[in-house]
Formats: structure tokens, sequence, C-alpha cells
């Protein structure tokens, strides 16, 4: 007992020595063209082909939608990041990330009313068009763990590799034009899903204190992301 005792107290004093040698980062950066604005762009200019057989049948009354989007947002994100460095070349962290998109939405609603016969004896399909146009706004709000391998630290200026994975949380809001009257609003829909950010090269360069940061990845944060970060740090200096 006294052993483990001996040994629960010296975890604590190497655990308080390693938390006053703990540096701190705090960044504040834009990132461009996240993951987010990637997929609604592509799902934008991917064609798309619409089967007669994927039309509902006859007689069921059954009902086809499909919806072209048109992306009107600009593709940029905000990062807030807290960066503790736990060992001279390991850091963890946290990012709190916010992103915004805008489409135009052309809804086409394609229904089967059943089937008629012409006076020839030939028998075809009713169908009934129905077209609707709208916008979707949609806030994404993301929370991503992060784990910061640096390749080196010098006083002005380190350099990194980051990786990171969590939670995006999307809220949507749509609203469909009517003919001469307001803007119809349709019913919220609320989502979560696994996020992520994989930054091969981040530079950051400047004073002890204050660095301006570049980052080069691909994820939630963008494919390309500058700002600036705050570092402070215990009785031990960046050399």
């Amino acid at each position: 007992m006294k052993r483990k005792f001996i040994s629960l107290v010296c975890c604590l004093l190497a655990a308080l020595n390693c938390s006053a040698e703990l540096e701190h980062r705090i960044s504040y950066t834009f990132g461009f063209v996240s993951h987010a604005y990637h997929q609604e762009r592509h799902d934008e200019h991917t064609p798309k082909f619409y089967d007669q057989y994927y039309f509902p049948g006859p007689n069921d009354h059954g009902r086809y939608e499909y919806t072209d989007e048109q992306l009107q947002s600009i593709p940029l994100v905000f990062n807030l990041q807290y960066d503790c460095s736990l060992r001279e070349h390991i850091g963890v962290g946290l990012c709190l990330g916010f992103e915004r998109e805008r489409m135009y939405q052309e809804t086409n609603i394609i229904r089967s009313n059943g089937e008629q016969s012409s006076p020839f004896g030939n028998t075809y399909t009713l169908w009934e068009n129905e077209h609707k146009t709208g916008e979707l706004r949609r806030r994404i709000l993301y929370f991503l763990p992060e784990v910061t391998a640096y390749w080196f630290k010098k006083r002005h200026v380190a350099m990194y590799s980051k990786a990171a994975v969590g939670l995006r949380l999307n809220f949507e809001k749509r609203t469909v034009n009517r003919w001469m009257s307001p803007k119809e609003p349709l019913p919220n829909a609320n989502s979560a899903n696994l996020y992520f950010q994989i930054s091969p090269v981040g530079i950051e360069v400047g004073g002890p204190y204050w660095r301006g940061v570049i980052e080069v990845g691909w994820g939630a944060q963008g494919v390309y992301q500058y700002g600036v970060r705050h570092i402070f740090k215990g009785k031990n200096k960046v050399e």
C-alpha cells in the first residue's frame, strides 16, 4: 500500500512538472474551400440522368422528386483552435468552426395519375409535373479534437502536420417561392455526422508570442488556412 501511495505521489509530481512546461497555442484562422463546399459544388456539376424506370409506376399514384441546386455562397470558413503541446513535438487540442452555405434550388415533382386508353387501343400513362423554386440556407458548426506533430520549433518559426476528427452539426432552413406571394418556409432539417481535417503541412512564422499561420490540407477547415496564432507557455521558452 505504501509503495502504491509513493508511486501515486511521484506520478502527480511528474504531472505537475509537465503542466508547468506546457505550451499553449490559440489560433484564429480563415479557411477556403472546405470539404462541405467542395461536395456541394461537385454534386452541382455532376450530370444527372433520369431514367423512366425510376418514375413512379402507373396506377399507384406514386411520386418522384428531384432537385437541382446552384451554390451561391463564398467558400469561406472560420476556425478557432486551441493546441496544448504535451511534449516537444506532440500537441493535442480542439477546433471550433463555422461555415454558411446558400443554394438556389429548382425542384421537379412528377406524379403518375394512372393509365388511359386511346381510341386506337393504345395505353399510355398520365403524368403530372410540378415545378418549384426556392432557397436553402445551411449553417454548419463543427467540433474537432486535433493531434499535431511538430517537425521542428524555433523561436520565430515552427512547422507541423495535423489531423482531426469530430462532430459536424447541420442546421438547414428552406423556403419555396410562390407566385405573387411571400416565400413559404418549409420545416427545418437538422442533422449531425462525422467530420475531419488533414493538414500535411502547416507553418507558423513570427515572434515568440504572436505568429502568422498558413496551412494546406483537406477537410472541414478548408484547403488553405490563413490567420494568426498566440503562444503562451510555462517556464520553458521556444528556442
